[in-house]
């Protein structure tokens, strides 16, 4: 994984490497469904929970704890690449 210059401002870790957490517009481009997490990453994939494809955010913005999001439960770990970059739910960091 490679390292991100930080426009976040925190100091938090991950993995021992300081990565900024976003807020993130998806739209896959198989199905054309469209969702937001607030688990987003830069380079990181989400896969489409419709057609199962990789796909990466096209708008990011900086995760300010508040933003909204699509899902109706709990953060998809399963679909999400860095979870499985970090062996746990992602969303827990």
């Amino acid at each position: 994984m490679e390292e991100f210059e930080c426009d976040c401002n925190s100091s938090s870790l991950i993995k021992d490497t300081h990565i900024c957490r976003y807020f993130g517009s998806f739209q896959c481009h198989k199905c054309k469904r469209r969702w937001k997490s607030p688990n987003s990453w830069r380079s990181m994939k989400q896969l489409c929970n419709k057609c199962n494809r990789g796909v990466n955010p096209y708008k990011l913005e900086l995760f300010k704890g508040s933003n909204d999001s699509d899902s109706k439960g709990p953060h998809d770990s399963e679909r999400c690449e860095m979870c499985k970059f970090l062996g746990e739910d992602c969303s827990k960091n």
